[in-house]
């Protein structure tokens, strides 16, 4: 018997096509709009932290994102060769606390990937009516709000 079909209703119908659909977006995200920036979807997503929460440690950063230590402290090294984070020492009390924020050429580096997102986003926004769309964004909202709470 199929292992998928053993699998309960709600895993089913609502995790699976999630989890694929995430992993195929994740994919498209990467080659399309990361790539050409000569980033990946993990940089990205560190250099979206240290935009909206501010300066953050690697354990913070790790905490948000998935993937291994190694692998974040790898885009970490990443960002930092090319410019877009910088290194902060502000802890006088304990130096080994070094935390992480983005400099200008990050932002600058953010402005481009909204504008990769917005040329590719109209594309796909061109096969759904306004309210899956925001019937979508609510879905996604929610699971996030939910996931926050883990």
């Amino acid at each position: 018997m199929n292992m998928f079909l053993k699998l309960s209703p709600i895993v089913r119908y609502v995790t699976s096509p999630i989890v694929f659909t995430a992993a195929r977006m994740e994919a498209l995200a990467n080659h399309y709009i990361f790539e050409p920036l000569g980033l990946t979807s993990a940089t990205a997503r560190i250099l979206i932290l240290l935009k909206c929460h501010g300066a953050m440690n690697s354990s913070e950063i790790l905490e948000q994102i998935s993937g291994t230590k190694s692998n974040i402290s790898q885009r970490i090294r990443l960002l930092e060769n090319k410019k877009m984070i910088k290194r902060l020492n502000n802890n006088h009390a304990d130096r080994r606390i070094i935390k992480l924020e983005i400099t200008k050429n990050g932002e600058n580096m953010l402005e481009k990937i909204i504008v990769q997102f917005k040329k590719h986003s109209l594309v796909l926004e061109k096969h759904f009516k306004a309210e899956e769309i925001e019937a979508n964004y609510k879905f996604f909202n929610k699971i996030n709000k939910i996931l926050d709470n883990f």
